[in-house]
């Protein structure tokens, strides 16, 4: 069976706007988390410029672990991103299955 060629295309249409709007959110998420990684990549150099610096080896355990915890925070954000970019392309795909 197959569908009118106009109702394809209202879905096409519907489709198309529903997944630009999601884009847009996502973009600004994706962005936001952009500033997060610089953040935390900023941090992370103060740390290790504070490492370098200290004598005192309790301030540098904990300057090291706050360094750690950083660099744990910053690959998990990264993840999230490599994994959206996966989802934008399962989208179009859908659309192209289901037409």
């Amino acid at each position: 069976m197959t569908l009118p060629k106009e109702i394809i295309e209202l879905i096409t249409m519907r489709f198309n706007n529903t997944w630009k709007r999601n884009i847009n959110n996502k973009m600004k998420g994706k962005e936001a988390k952009k500033n997060t990684v610089k953040n935390i990549i900023q941090k992370q150099k103060q740390l290790e410029n504070s490492m370098l610096r200290t004598m005192n080896q309790m301030l540098y355990s904990r300057l090291e672990k706050e360094w750690a915890e950083l660099e744990e925070e910053r690959r998990e954000i990264e993840e999230e991103v490599k994994q959206e970019k996966c989802f934008e392309n399962d989208s179009q795909r859908l659309l192209k299955n289901v037409i």
